[in-house]
Protein backbone atom coordinates (compact mmCIF):
# COMPACT_ATOMS: atom_id res chain seq x y z
CA UNK A 1 0.00 0.00 0.00
CA UNK A 2 1.47 3.35 -1.20
CA UNK A 3 0.03 6.14 0.93
CA UNK A 4 2.00 8.76 -0.40
CA UNK A 5 -1.20 10.81 -1.22
CA UNK A 6 -1.72 11.41 2.13
CA UNK A 7 0.23 14.16 2.69
CA UNK A 8 -0.60 16.24 -0.04
CA UNK A 9 -4.30 15.82 0.33
CA UNK A 10 -3.82 16.63 4.07
CA UNK A 11 -1.46 19.81 3.14
CA UNK A 12 -4.42 21.40 -0.04
CA UNK A 13 -6.82 21.43 2.83
CA UNK A 14 -4.61 23.19 5.03
CA UNK A 15 -5.02 20.38 8.04
CA UNK A 16 -2.54 19.90 10.42
CA UNK A 17 -1.53 16.08 11.56
CA UNK A 18 -3.04 16.53 14.78
CA UNK A 19 -6.76 17.65 13.29
CA UNK A 20 -6.21 14.48 11.15
CA UNK A 21 -5.10 12.45 14.01
CA UNK A 22 -8.17 13.03 16.22
CA UNK A 23 -10.54 12.85 13.57
CA UNK A 24 -8.97 9.33 12.95
CA UNK A 25 -8.86 8.71 16.51
CA UNK A 26 -5.19 8.01 16.51
CA UNK A 27 -2.11 9.57 17.58
CA UNK A 28 -0.48 12.71 15.45
CA UNK A 29 2.48 10.57 14.89
CA UNK A 30 0.65 7.75 13.33
CA UNK A 31 -0.52 9.98 10.63
CA UNK A 32 3.29 10.99 10.60
CA UNK A 33 4.01 7.34 10.23
CA UNK A 34 1.18 6.89 7.18
CA UNK A 35 2.65 9.84 5.32
CA UNK A 36 6.54 8.90 5.62
CA UNK A 37 5.37 5.25 4.47
CA UNK A 38 6.86 4.12 8.06
CA UNK A 39 3.28 2.51 8.93
CA UNK A 40 0.25 1.41 7.51
CA UNK A 41 -2.93 2.01 8.72
CA UNK A 42 -5.92 -0.53 9.23
CA UNK A 43 -8.66 -0.45 6.79
CA UNK A 44 -11.01 1.03 9.23
CA UNK A 45 -8.56 4.06 9.11
CA UNK A 46 -8.39 3.82 5.82
CA UNK A 47 -11.77 4.08 5.26
CA UNK A 48 -11.64 7.12 7.25
CA UNK A 49 -9.36 8.83 5.53
CA UNK A 50 -11.17 8.37 2.32
CA UNK A 51 -14.63 9.32 3.55
CA UNK A 52 -12.38 12.38 5.04
CA UNK A 53 -10.90 13.58 2.21
CA UNK A 54 -13.60 12.35 0.10
CA UNK A 55 -11.69 10.61 -2.50
CA UNK A 56 -11.92 6.81 -3.20
CA UNK A 57 -9.72 4.41 -1.20
CA UNK A 58 -8.25 3.23 -4.77
CA UNK A 59 -7.18 6.84 -5.25
CA UNK A 60 -5.22 7.44 -1.46
CA UNK A 61 -3.65 4.30 -2.03
CA UNK A 62 -2.23 4.91 -5.44
CA UNK A 63 -3.82 2.17 -7.26
CA UNK A 64 -6.25 4.95 -9.08
CA UNK A 65 -5.81 8.14 -10.66
CA UNK A 66 -9.71 9.21 -10.05
CA UNK A 67 -9.98 10.82 -7.03
CA UNK A 68 -13.65 10.94 -6.95
CA UNK A 69 -15.53 8.27 -5.55
CA UNK A 70 -18.49 7.13 -7.78
CA UNK A 71 -21.55 6.17 -5.94
CA UNK A 72 -24.06 3.23 -7.27
CA UNK A 73 -26.68 6.28 -8.08
CA UNK A 74 -24.11 8.20 -10.87
CA UNK A 75 -23.45 4.55 -12.14
CA UNK A 76 -27.23 3.57 -12.33
CA UNK A 77 -27.48 7.34 -14.47
CA UNK A 78 -24.50 6.67 -16.77
CA UNK A 79 -25.93 3.09 -17.91
CA UNK A 80 -29.60 4.66 -18.36
CA UNK A 81 -27.84 7.63 -20.49
CA UNK A 82 -25.42 5.10 -22.65
CA UNK A 83 -28.82 3.10 -23.35
CA UNK A 84 -30.52 6.44 -25.06
CA UNK A 85 -30.37 6.44 -28.97
CA UNK A 86 -27.69 9.24 -29.47
CA UNK A 87 -30.30 12.28 -30.69
CA UNK A 88 -31.89 11.51 -26.89
CA UNK A 89 -28.50 11.86 -25.18
CA UNK A 90 -28.16 15.58 -27.32
CA UNK A 91 -31.11 16.56 -25.75
CA UNK A 92 -30.51 15.06 -22.81
CA UNK A 93 -27.03 17.15 -22.05
CA UNK A 94 -28.63 20.06 -23.68
CA UNK A 95 -31.48 19.83 -21.44
CA UNK A 96 -29.01 19.60 -18.19
CA UNK A 97 -26.59 22.17 -19.47
CA UNK A 98 -29.75 24.60 -19.24
CA UNK A 99 -31.28 23.49 -16.10
CA UNK A 100 -27.63 24.26 -14.34
CA UNK A 101 -27.63 27.60 -15.73
CA UNK A 102 -30.50 28.55 -13.24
Amino acid sequence: MNLSRLKRLRKQRHISQQVLADHLGVSAQSVANYENLKYEPDISTLLKLAAYFDVSVDYLIGASELAYRVSEQDITLLRLVHQLPEPARQALIEFLQVAGQR
